[in-house]
């Protein structure tokens, strides 16, 4: 029984070691906004 406890311990502490990665700082665009690109698409 002990066995499976720690068992159940350790997969309910391996999402918590899991890292986000981080939310680009701007918007990856190779275009700039308000050109003709937008102007066709919209």
């Amino acid at each position: 029984m002990t066995i499976s406890r720690r068992l159940l311990g350790l997969l309910l502490l391996l999402p918590s070691l899991a890292s986000a990665q981080n939310f680009p700082p701007k918007p990856i665009v190779p275009f700039p906004t308000g050109g003709p690109n937008d102007i066709i698409a919209g």
